[in-house]
């Protein structure tokens, strides 16, 4: 039984590298290639949907199979309509969600659904928890992608001399990030796979350990590791970093090029459409994968916004899932769309900004009439400035604003506290908003919720009791 498991996993990751090969192929595609294969793959993918997805059959009850409309004209959907139509919107009858939440409930490893489907979750930060299943040649295709972004930072499998890879990701078995990492450990690097939810003192300790050649992870635990490696604790020499799953603002970025003296390589991911982009070695921003997904910036209408301008969220289309399709599927990611080319030569668009979510905003009172958005880069912009500031997290309950501290450096932390409060205020303030009451707190480390896979929420709302 277990050498059966063990073979079908090693056949998708070989299936996976001739993928691969083919990836490597479409960098070198011309734009309209791009624009080609899009528009193939599109209408392919909305034909089978509205075969064998009830849902979209219904949806879509005013398309002929003749002749697909182009992109914008199909409507908009989001998780809530999935995830409450989900044994309608999946193309295999035989998937049921109750069955397959059972499923999830039991899973401990790189486990097979009927032997042929893989099912994750996302970590349900909006608070409604999302299924999603691949089969195999989808999830291969996926593990494809990763590689993919690994290749554009330069990173490779080496033999017989092997890479020492510490990868710091969610410890939960129902997460892409774990699972993605249980299906390539098959030996190609010698991997170290950390828990984003472990103390800092323990990770600092087993990478000293280890002493990995490349080091990937969650934005905010690297810039973490990078203030540990500057105070003397952690002393590795990574040849390469790629950061991914939360927004890597400029502050951490540099923090890690002065801790280790290499750029950070950034991946954008999403479990809805695998890797969405990924930055390569010229650093003008990350190349959107357009061959396996088709990304639409829009504003809060869903109408598209020119690009150099950030979008309120994205519209994701996957073209490669036919097990779950994904078809202009919202995002609450706020990105906007370099207006340059890269010299690489990869026809890709380039991703610029990824700004973080719509629904992490915090609504204040503002001084007019109406309330006032205050983004997460506020804070990160305003706390990143001080260096004693390792991590901070923001709460906003009951009216009253919580700032939470990690601080290291500090002799009167009584006399920060209340220069921070009065940076803080006025920051508020020049945004148009009221200041709420503000309370500092200093914290040894910041708990990180397993729940949300390991991921640091910098800006937590309570609702009023």
């Amino acid at each position: 039984m277990r050498i059966g498991y063990n073979l079908k996993r090693l056949g998708d990751l070989m299936n996976a590298g001739r993928i691969i090969k083919e990836l490597e192929r479409r960098d070198r595609w011309t734009r309209e290639a791009v624009d080609q294969f899009q528009r193939h793959q599109l209408s392919n993918l909305v034909k089978y949907a509205i075969e064998y997805s009830p849902f979209y059959k219904s949806l879509y009850s005013g398309i002929s199979l003749d002749e697909i409309p182009s992109l914008e004209r199909l409507p908009v959907i989001n998780k809530r309509m999935m995830m409450d139509n989900f044994d309608q919107f999946v193309t295999d009858p035989l998937l049921k969600l109750a069955d397959l939440q059972k499923h999830l409930s039991t899973i401990s490893r790189d486990e097979y659904y009927f032997n042929k489907y893989r099912v994750l979750t996302t970590a349900g930060s909006s608070g409604l928890v999302g299924v999603f299943v691949q089969n195999r040649r989808e999830w291969s295709l996926g593990i494809a992608a990763i590689a993919r972004a690994a290749q554009y930072a330069g990173i490779r499998a080496q033999f017989p001399n092997r890479l020492k890879s510490s990868v710091i990701t969610s410890s939960n078995p129902r997460h892409s990030s774990w699972r993605t990492i249980a299906t390539t450990n098959m030996g190609q690097t010698i991997l170290q796979q950390l828990s984003a939810t472990e103390p800092i003192d323990t990770l600092v300790a087993k990478l000293n350990d280890f002493q990995p050649q490349t080091l990937s992870g969650y934005s905010s635990i690297l810039a973490l590791l990078a203030t540990e490696q500057l105070e003397g604790h952690l002393r590795i020499r990574p040849r390469h970093i790629q950061v991914s799953a939360e927004v890597c603002t400029v502050d951490m970025n540099q923090k890690m090029e002065k801790a280790w003296g290499v750029k950070s390589f950034n991946v954008y991911g999403a479990t809805e459409a695998w890797v969405i982009g990924a930055t390569c070695t010229n650093f003008k921003g990350m190349h959107a994968f357009e061959d396996l997904a088709i990304i639409e910036v829009v504003d809060e209408n869903n109408r598209p916004v020119p690009y150099g301008t950030q979008g309120h969220k994205i519209l994701i289309t996957n073209l490669h899932n036919y097990t779950q399709p994904i078809i202009r599927y919202e995002l609450s990611d706020m990105i906007t769309m370099s207006t340059e080319v890269c010299p690489c030569g990869r026809p890709f668009r380039l991703i610029r900004d990824i700004e973080g979510r719509s629904d992490d905003i915090l609504f204040l009172e503002g001084t007019g009439s109406k309330s006032v958005p205050v983004h997460p880069i506020h804070f990160h912009s305003l706390l990143g400035e001080f260096q004693q500031v390792k991590e901070f997290q923001v709460v906003y309950e009951n009216g009253d604003l919580h700032a939470y501290l990690v601080v290291s450096g500090t002799q009167d932390k009584q006399a920060f506290a209340h220069h921070v409060e009065n940076k803080l205020r006025t920051q508020l303030e020049s945004l148009g908003a009221k200041s709420p009451t503000i309370k500092m707190h200093f914290a040894e480390h910041i708990q990180r919720d397993p729940k949300q896979m390991g991921k640091l929420k910098i800006i937590k709302m309570v609702k009023k009791n």
